[in-house]
């Protein structure tokens, strides 16, 4: 009888042991899944971005990061999402993109997709690839702004690669004057490329130190 406890009490203490062991190895197994994981099946665990972000809708973060300011908006029509850009003296290429962060990447993808046919019935899309795409932005008041759209997760990426004042110009004779392109000091038109490159550290940027800050 002695011996048969016995036998009992190792066993209950191996499948106790055992059940430790495998709870251990999920608390550190399953977080490495789920961070590298992109299936829809984790979806569950990602950080709601905006939805968790500490303002209300409408209302806005000045220099959250150094100069860079956060807004918050909740659109009638489509997903909510944070408006997030650079308001300093514009020094490097990043500082001159402007940046729409949502819950999820399936937001963002419909979002892309919105735009993608907005621009497309406006004035065409002039140039395109699997990520992104470029065109006339409709909507501009007082300029045409030939804009650069890039989708990268749950982060849409825009650059400004042309902008044309469209300021009424007088003249004293019938001789057809073609607007001029708005000149500054920096090369807008390197700004396609460095998005292309650089996609995934500008998402990074913004969802690990602007929106961490």
């Amino acid at each position: 009888m002695e011996q048969q406890k016995k036998k009992k009490t190792g066993l209950i203490i191996a499948l106790c042991s055992a059940a430790f062991v495998l709870v251990l190895g999920a608390s550190i197994t399953l977080p490495l899944i789920f961070a590298n994981s992109g299936s829809k099946s984790f979806q569950l665990f990602e950080k709601k971005y905006v939805s968790e972000y500490d303002l209300d809708y409408g209302e806005t973060a000045y220099k959250v990061y150094t100069k860079w300011n956060v807004r918050k908006y909740k659109p009638n029509n489509g997903s909510k999402y944070l408006d997030v850009w650079y308001s300093g003296e514009k020094s490097t290429a990043r500082e001159h993109l402007r940046f729409r962060v949502f819950d999820s990447s399936s937001q963002a993808k419909r979002a892309y997709k919105n735009m993608y046919e907005s621009y497309e019935d406006y004035r065409g899309i002039d140039e395109e690839d699997d990520n992104w795409f470029a065109g006339w932005e409709p909507g501009v008041c007082d300029a045409s702004i030939y804009n650069m759209v890039y989708i990268e997760d749950n982060v849409l990426i825009m650059a400004e690669l042309e902008i044309v004042s469209e300021w009424p110009v007088s003249i004293d004779d019938d001789t057809e004057i073609t607007p001029e392109p708005v000149r500054s000091g920096f090369d807008r038109s390197t700004l396609k490329d460095y998005v292309i490159k650089h996609s995934e550290d500008l998402k990074n940027f913004v969802l690990d130190k602007v929106l961490a800050a």
